[in-house]
């Protein structure tokens, strides 16, 4: 199997042996086997760990594991615990989805503050006729069939060679020791109830469904290629750029490609959905001046041409984990945070939290509708966005307002106002100062 991992890497250019690779590492048999085949390999690693704390002791255990693994090989490990529960909660998301988006800006902060190259993930074939089936009954499109990207910027796959029957075989032969996940036997999750209802049955139709499904992908990615290239021949003749970020497409590329599909082709970059491209093209030529607004977009139809403005142009891209004391940058936005017992001031860049009361790790994001806190001196509750009004903060600059989380609640508007609940009372207990750089 050695081989054939090397191969795959050589064959994708997933990355050289003289990167220092980041090794997601649940301590599950998929995991446990990459972590073999790059020490065999004799790559440069480091290995992250991520407690979701969604098994109790089970959780605890599996951390245990791989802290072990690693220490008796001398191979460097950093591990975080997550409040999975209350982030998909508050996020309104399901907790497979709240895990992932967790251990991924994790991830991607280790990677900028250790000088890592790339994060190896122990995805395998089997994984992917999974995520491809989910996206066909989702109603994905096209892009959806092409599954998990091999490598994608700093993300690589360097187990997509391999079948979980592979990885099995090669485990046992090899007496690799591993945790089994409990959660893997229920159908709670939808990839679990394909992996053990739906998978099965279809086989008995087609044995060869993951070849098929895989096939699928490959073409897919052909058909997506040929597709990017027709797009961007588009854009060269329909879109123009301005000075102030504003993208202009002439309304005559919509007539040129009545269907909503394809109107909604052209404006998936940009947030919109299928429904609301057909919306769109249904007045069209009818009413200049109205708007559509995406998660991350406005669009604007002006009289010859489609008006689209980002809104999120003062946006960080993703949210940022604060793990403790250090540094912590977003967009061109950067926090201090440091234990300290004061002097304490009045300054709104700063805010002094009580440190025994915040649930780490700590996260640095844009504030959302919905969002709600205790501002500091009052009783009761206050939604984000109506103390923004009586702030009588523009609509611009709320563009750029984030806020600190705590366990799921708000515990700063940043430069503007703590929560109530987490400022320090006692004279004994230790302040989490964050300072705006």
């Amino acid at each position: 199997m050695l081989k054939q991992f090397l191969e795959f890497i050589r064959k994708h250019k997933l990355f050289t042996p003289e990167e220092r690779i980041l090794l997601a590492v649940s301590g599950g048999l998929d995991s446990m086997v990459m972590i073999l085949l790059f020490i065999e390999a004799k790559f440069n690693i480091a290995v992250a760990h991520a407690n979701f704390k969604l098994r109790g002791e089970e959780s605890d255990g599996d951390e245990a594991f791989v802290r072990s693994f690693c220490e008796a090989r001398g191979i460097p490990f950093f591990t975080t615990a997550f409040d999975t529960n209350n982030y998909a909660a508050e996020k309104k998301i399901s907790i497979q989805m709240a895990a992932r988006e967790l251990r991924y800006v994790w991830f991607r902060q280790l990677i900028k503050q250790h000088g890592f190259t790339k994060i190896a993930t122990a995805h395998h074939q089997d994984d992917q006729a999974e995520t491809i089936f989910l996206n066909m009954v989702k109603g994905e499109g096209l892009n959806g069939l092409t599954g998990m990207p091999i490598n994608k910027r700093n993300v690589v796959r360097p187990l997509m060679f391999a079948t979980k029957e592979n990885l099995e075989h090669y485990a046992r032969n090899t007496h690799i020791k591993w945790r089994e996940d409990s959660t893997n036997k229920e159908d709670n999750y939808h990839r679990n109830f394909i992996r053990h209802q739906i998978f099965p049955r279809i086989h008995k139709i087609n044995p060869g469904l993951n070849e098929s499904l895989l096939r699928t992908s490959e073409k897919a990615k052909g058909e997506m290629l040929i597709l990017k290239y027709g797009l961007e021949t588009l854009k060269a003749e329909y879109f123009s750029h301005s000075d102030d970020g504003l993208i202009k497409i002439k309304k005559a590329l919509f007539d040129k490609f009545p269907e909503p599909a394809a109107a909604w082709r052209l404006l998936d970059e940009f947030g919109f959905t299928l429904d609301e491209a057909e919306d769109f093209l249904s007045i069209l030529h009818q009413q200049s001046g109205k708007s559509f607004l995406s998660t991350t977009h406005k669009l604007v139809i002006d009289r010859d041409e489609v008006i689209i403005q980002s809104l999120m142009r003062a946006i960080p891209e993703e949210d940022v984990l604060i793990t403790g004391e250090g540094k912590f940058k977003q967009g061109n936005q950067t926090l201090e945070c440091k234990i300290s017992n004061g002097p304490f001031t009045n300054n709104l860049n700063e805010a002094w939290l009580d440190h025994s009361k915040l649930k780490f790790p700590l996260i640095w994001r844009k504030w959302r509708d919905g969002d709600r806190f205790m501002p500091l001196g009052m009783t009761g509750f206050k939604k984000v966005s109506d103390f923004l009004i009586d702030e009588k903060v523009s609509i611009p600059e709320k563009e750029r307002v984030t806020v600190i989380e705590s366990g799921g609640e708000i515990v700063w508007v940043v430069g503007m106002r703590i929560d109530e609940r987490v400022k320090k009372e006692h004279r004994d207990n230790s302040s989490f100062m964050l300072t705006q750089i």
